[in-house]
């Protein structure tokens, strides 16, 4: 339904903030009507407010330079994990074809076991740092 909403608008990149949303199931319902449809960035878990900067950053980097670079994208999208938890994949079409459910399936399952829910590193440290914390 939503892919052939984005069709008319011939997309090459998809910015999905919303939980669960770059499950490999969606992520394929998604790329089938959007022939054009490239790349798309999404979360496979739950999603809060303070994981969704990364994406920001990404759509600037797209829109400033006209491109994505893999490995700032790469590095971006882990050092979220690593700070707040929050889980950002970068889907390609030749990902979700035929043949690569079974490696979606398996990709679905590791995000739900590396799903930390939100957590902010930062405020873990300091807290610990803190006198009488």
């Amino acid at each position: 339904m939503v892919g052939s909403w984005l069709r008319q608008f011939e997309p090459e990149f998809c910015f999905l903030a919303a939980c669960r949303a770059g499950r490999s199931a969606a992520v394929r319902e998604l790329f089938a009507p959007v022939p054009t449809l490239r790349q798309i960035f999404a979360s496979p878990a739950a999603v809060y407010p303070q994981q969704l900067s990364p994406l920001a950053v990404l759509v600037c980097m797209l829109v400033g330079s006209g491109r994505i670079d893999e490995d700032t994208s790469t590095a971006l999208r882990f050092a979220n994990y690593v700070l707040t938890g929050g889980q950002l994949c970068q889907w390609k079409r030749r990902e979700s074809g035929p043949g690569e459910e079974i490696t979606g399936t398996l990709l679905d399952f590791a995000a739900d076991l590396l799903d930390r829910g939100p957590t902010n590193l930062f405020n873990q440290i300091f807290r610990r740092t803190r006198p009488g914390a």
